[in-house]
């Protein structure tokens, strides 16, 4: 069953609950009568009847009928393979469950029944609402008086309120494109404009040519290309892994320490680095740089959407070694193994984008 198929029959089963649900309000037991009042002719007639009122949940698909959505529903995942039947009709996004679908669904409605007596925040569900309830009792020192989050120095408020705002006041001298935060303008500023930069951020400096890089990586790549530098090989202690350089044994190690040296100065949650974190930190500026052409969806990061456009190009880079079916992401296929051929994988083994 393809793709497209697959979201045919979800769309299908979605739209005949809704309406076997309505159906199954106005099903009323019928009374029993005595058997010695009707003939055996009658008596048939009357239990084809009732028969049929019970089977009232019939498969868009192949019409076999059954007594109860459940059943309808154990059909469905186990016959036409369709694990996640209950789809939005307002983004097409499916879910398991039903619950799990009418929670979703006040998204759209903007029923959020939950709300913080702290701040201004709601949300739909009890679980977010608790989570967020922790901000409250971290020991920031200031406090969104919108939002309700939190944060360790008024700077770090400021610039969050740009975010409440719209103020963009980091505005790039060379292109003019504006940012809410001073994070996203020095990330602008190295990847599209380093030659402006260089004076203000450190560098890294070729020993053969004097050619500089902003990015470290760029310059052990460089070294290796021009100069045919061997890539020094460094070993991990613990479970004896090989890397490339320094940076990347230390930041291996951090998977064995668990160490998060760089932190989020919103939520506190900590990072292996300054890269993670600035992609983290999109999750509470809004940020979302990358967009699909094909359908106009943003992401927050470009290995997101180059996830994502595979299901439009069809391209399925990652094949099961077991049985050969492919999919669009490394993760996918590793669940895929697991679930089904009982193979486990190491916590390194993740996806991997592939440049378009």
């Amino acid at each position: 069953m393809s793709y497209m198929d697959l979201f045919q029959v979800m769309q299908m089963v979605n739209n005949y609950y809704t309406s076997a649900t309505k159906e199954d309000k106005t099903i009323q037991k019928r009374p029993v009568s005595k058997k010695n009042n009707l003939s055996k002719t009658e008596s048939r007639k009357k239990e084809t009847v009732e028969n049929d009122a019970v089977n009232s949940f019939s498969c868009r698909v192949c019409s076999t009928s059954y007594p109860s959505r459940k059943k309808l529903m154990t059909h469905m995942r186990c016959k036409h393979k369709v694990e996640r039947p209950y789809v939005c009709a307002v983004c097409q996004k499916a879910f398991k469950y039903s619950f799990q679908l009418e929670v979703h669904e006040r998204i759209h409605s903007g029923d959020k029944k939950y709300s913080c007596d702290l701040c201004s925040y709601c949300c739909v569900q009890k679980k977010n609402l608790e989570i967020h309830k922790q901000r409250h009792v971290r020991d920031y020192k200031v406090t969104c008086d919108i939002c309700g989050n939190g944060f360790y120095s008024a700077n770090a408020l400021e610039e969050h309120k740009n975010k409440h705002s719209g103020a963009r006041p980091f505005e790039c001298h060379v292109c003019g494109k504006a940012y809410s935060f001073q994070t996203s303008y020095r990330y602008h500023m190295k990847k599209y404009h380093p030659d402006e930069v260089l004076g203000t951020v450190k560098t890294h400096s070729c020993g053969f040519c004097g050619q500089t890089f902003i990015f470290k990586k760029h310059l052990i790549s460089h070294l290796h290309q021009r100069h045919s530098v061997e890539r020094s090989t460094w070993l991990c202690d613990i479970c004896g892994k090989s890397v490339t350089d320094k940076w990347s044994l230390k930041h291996h190690r951090m998977i064995h320490t668990g160490e998060r040296p760089v932190v989020c100065e919103v939520c506190g949650k900590g990072f292996k680095n300054k890269t993670l974190l600035k992609v983290h930190f999109r999750s509470h500026s809004g940020e979302k740089p990358y967009t699909c052409g094909t359908c106009g969806k943003m992401f927050t990061q470009r290995s997101s959407l180059n996830i994502h456009e595979r299901y439009h190009s069809g391209d399925r880079p990652y094949a099961c070694m077991v049985c050969g079916k492919g999919f669009v992401s490394r993760t996918l296929m590793n669940s895929h193994q697991k679930s089904n051929h009982s193979v486990t994988h190491n916590k390194e083994d993740k996806d991997g984008s592939k440049n378009s």
